[in-house]
């Protein structure tokens, strides 16, 4: 099991989209913009604790690919004690605002592309 601490006081703890979800969605915990063709950064404010022998993995989610967005990087050491930090690259023509406002919708169902229950606002491409 993992367990998740929150390094700043508005932090989202991150959760499972699905009871049969692979892994966890990690939110934002401030908006940032990321101009077409370059590299965000992405803090979570939340630290993991992982288990023995582990390391942790954040991967591309479809609804972040539709949307030309690809994750650099991605692994987390499991001697890594600070914030989660995620590295965004535009590969998009447009300039893709990633907001920390989230709003639950509906259960994930057999849709895809960003149907795990939060809106599609929370990532946009302007």
């Amino acid at each position: 099991e993992l367990l998740f601490v929150k390094k700043v006081t508005h932090a989202f703890i991150p959760f499972r989209g699905s009871s049969e979800a692979a892994g966890f969605d990690l939110l934002s915990c401030h908006s940032v913009d990321i101009l077409a063709g370059t590299t965000g950064c992405i803090n979570t404010g939340i630290q993991v604790v992982l288990p023995k022998n582990t390391y942790g993995r954040i991967a591309d989610r479809s609804s972040m690919a539709i949307k030309s967005l690809a994750v650099l990087g991605g692994v987390i050491d499991r001697d890594y004690t600070g914030s989660i930090i995620i590295m965004l690259h535009n590969f998009g023509l447009g300039e893709a605002s990633v907001v920390d406002e989230w709003k639950q919708s509906t259960s994930r169902g057999v849709a895809g592309f960003g149907s795990t229950g939060y809106s599609s606002s929370t990532l946009s491409l302007t």
